[in-house]
């Protein structure tokens, strides 16, 4: 996930190195993704990190819906997901830098392709946050907004494949306080936001322990239970299902 906060202090935190952009105000939105690795940890302790899993609560606000998500990612691009729901059942994805798909006991398997595709993947590349060069075809910062009272700087990556993604990073400590994006469902295209908060280091890298978006008038807050670093997953964790490889072999 993709989320923004700015930096007015980072000339304090980081040095005053890197491009400003021509209007002589706002940083380039590489300096601000650069200094954005730095504040959550710095590359040494992202390159330590071969493989990681969180387990995470998350509810639905004003209804029952609450449940547990478990993701599990291991380098250089597999990832996999598993959302329990109480009296709903089970949602399962996963994405290995070139199949991605999903799979529930509602909608059945499915292949996933075009935008949905190219948003897994990126989001399955291990240690994105290293890799917005090779990621995004374009990234540039656009103004500055304040988020919860505090400035931020904007920033637009735009992917190869898929949507613009617009993120926030605060002026003070470079960390990711907003995300924008918008989704195409079933439904028709859906407008979500994301605000990452509570900001602790696991294994080295600065992850927030709370998140809260909100989409389509509903808010989902998600909140990190466990969060282990270079722990072999279960065997099996990143095998494609059986009802996915058999979409794979219709013509």
């Amino acid at each position: 996930m993709r989320i923004h906060r700015i930096a007015l202090a980072s000339a304090l935190l980081f040095g005053s190195g890197g491009a400003f952009a021509a209007d002589g105000d706002l940083p380039s939105a590489e300096t601000i993704l650069d200094r954005n690795v730095e504040a959550n940890g710095g590359r040494a302790a992202y390159e330590k990190r071969h493989s990681t899993c969180r387990v995470e609560d998350f509810e639905v606000v004003n209804t029952p819906i609450k449940g547990t998500m478990t993701t599990y990612g291991q380098a250089p691009d597999k990832k996999y997901s598993e959302i329990d729901i109480p009296m709903v059942g089970k949602f399962r994805q996963g994405s290995d830098g070139q199949i991605a798909w999903s799979l529930s006991e509602m909608a059945g398997p499915k292949l996933l392709e075009g935008e949905e595709r190219a948003i897994a993947l990126v989001s399955g590349r291990f240690n994105n946050e290293l890799y917005w060069r090779e990621l995004y075809k374009r990234v540039e910062t656009v103004g500055m907004e304040d988020v919860d009272g505090k400035p931020a700087y904007i920033v637009v990556r735009t992917p190869k494949a898929g949507k613009p993604v617009t993120e926030y990073f605060d002026a003070a400590t470079y960390l990711t306080v907003k995300g924008v994006m918008k989704l195409q469902t079933a439904d028709g295209e859906m407008r979500a936001e994301v605000f990452p908060s509570d900001y602790r280091k696991e294994g080295g890298i600065m992850v927030p322990h709370k998140v809260v978006t909100k989409s389509a008038g509903q808010e989902r807050v998600i909140t990190l239970r466990t969060f282990t670093v270079n722990e072999e997953a279960p065997a099996g964790t990143f095998d494609i299902p059986d009802e996915i490889q058999a979409l794979l072999k219709k013509p």
